[in-house]
């Protein structure tokens, strides 16, 4: 568990860093301890759909909600599913998110956001995968930076 731990705090500090590939390579090499941990699945989740990994983003973040259901984790799911181009399922997942939390902020702009404003006009979606929840507060966003509060943490 040692090793799981300080694995997930590299694999964090390369997102918060900018290094996708290396947070995803950092967790790659304890997949098989981390399939059962929430916060594993999330950076998973975050630094493969940082890096371009949809599928693989995709797949850790359905695993995490098996794990821990919650509107932050169909959140998640939904901006993979955006950024693999899969707009419909991506609104079933802000959808599920809204479920579990109506005021859920970031769901509600993702959803509002894929609305068509006029008919006449088709609707292009927005990119997705530009903020990825990170448990009940910190977030990844497209510049994989975690926030996580004060600057020093």
């Amino acid at each position: 568990m040692e090793v799981l731990s300080q694995t997930v705090a590299e694999a964090k500090a390369a997102l918060k860093a900018g290094d996708a590939m290396r947070a995803w390579s950092l967790l790659e090499s304890v997949k098989s301890e981390g399939w059962d941990d929430g916060e594993y699945l999330t950076l998973l989740g975050a630094a493969c759909c940082m890096s371009g990994r949809c599928q693989d983003a995709i797949a850790a973040f359905e695993r995490g909600l098996q794990v821990a259901p919650s509107a932050q984790g169909h959140f998640n799911l939904g901006q993979a599913y955006q950024t693999a181009g899969n707009i419909e399922e991506a609104k079933v997942c802000y959808s599920r998110a809204l479920a579990l939390d109506p005021s859920y902020p970031h769901a509600v702009h993702a959803l509002e956001a894929l609305r068509p404003k006029d008919e006449s006009h088709p609707h292009t979606a927005p990119p997705g995968g530009r903020h990825v929840e990170y448990a009940d507060g910190p977030h990844l966003d497209g510049h994989a930076h975690l926030l996580t509060g004060p600057p020093d943490q």
